[in-house]
């Protein structure tokens, strides 16, 4: 199991972002990532394209950190497979972006891992990635993960291993016997994340169920009413009407105006509140929203 980080990289990392504004200089102090060609299976090549540019906009952000930023944009001079040694000679003292990507189901599961100047290979971090919405946040996250890799590397001759899981995690294989707790800050941001459930679903459920009550008091209303026009029909047939009489009428014909009333409106309200309910969105979004791992070797 992977310990969880301790304080000092917490410090280190928080001393480079309080610095950032006030030092003239943060932006060209921050680690320039090279973005080398993602590897893609099932992908066309607009999505590829797409996926490049998500991955940018991720350094793009992570700038502000003061840890990494932005670099130029690789050509696959290494082949489809590169060693890191060649990667290493790409970073020009910064650092190399290798990510690989999948299709799973809607998402795109996407896998990436820094390569420094020194040939030295951080652990894989895996998130999810839907193309289509285009949110930079899981690569924010994956990033924020990875530079605690650079600021705290491995002795020299090692290698990283074990397999730290964020909350929301989607890996592209089943985590080992052991898993690490999250860190408290990624958890926070995982849980911020995670999508409301779509409000049309709850206003259509209760407002077909308050459709259904008014047609339920419309119908005994209605049933009440006619049992009163009754008893004063078979009065009136067998000649035994009074004078007292008179107000029974008068409640039989409100209680036939509150009925039409009521059922009315409760027709009105169930077929308003089985529309919402129809018309809201059918997703099963991934805990979180996005999805961040973190996983592989050194």
């Amino acid at each position: 199991m992977v310990k969880a980080p301790r304080g000092g990289r917490w410090l280190v990392l928080a001393v480079l972002v309080a610095g950032a504004p006030l030092a003239p200089g943060a932006a060209r102090a921050a680690l320039p990532v090279a973005v080398y060609p993602v590897a893609a299976d099932g992908l066309l090549a607009d999505e590829r394209t797409d996926l490049t540019a998500i991955l940018e906009a991720g350094l793009r952000d992570a700038a502000r950190r003061g840890v990494l930023r932005q670099g130029r944009r690789l050509g696959p001079d290494c082949g489809t497979a590169p060693a890191d040694a060649c990667l290493a000679g790409l970073a020009e003292g910064g650092a190399v972006l290798l990510a690989s990507a999948v299709r799973r189901r809607a998402e795109v599961l996407v896998t990436a891992a820094l390569v420094d100047a020194r040939g030295r290979r951080t652990r894989s971090v895996t998130f999810g990635s839907n193309l289509s919405v285009q949110n930079t946040r899981p690569v924010d996250l994956a990033l924020e993960a990875l530079e605690f890799e650079l600021l705290e590397p491995p002795a020299a001759g090692t290698a990283a291993s074990g397999t730290i899981t964020l909350p929301g995690a989607s890996p592209p294989r089943p985590p080992g016997p052991a898993a690490a707790p999250p860190r408290p800050a990624l958890a926070a941001s995982a849980r911020a994340l995670e999508p409301a459930p779509p409000w049309q679903r709850d206003a259509g459920r209760w407002t077909t169920a308050g459709g259904l009550a008014l047609l339920c008091g419309g119908g005994a209303v209605a049933w009440l009413g006619a049992r009163l026009t009754r008893d004063l029909e078979d009065r009136y047939q067998a000649g035994t009407l009074r004078p007292g009489d008179e107000a029974d009428y008068r409640r039989a014909r409100r209680a036939g105006q509150a009925a039409t009333v009521l059922l009315v409106a409760g027709g009105l309200a169930t077929s308003a509140g089985l529309t919402l309910w129809a018309l809201a969105p059918d997703v099963s979004p991934v805990r979180g929203g996005a999805t961040v791992g973190v996983a592989g070797a050194f």
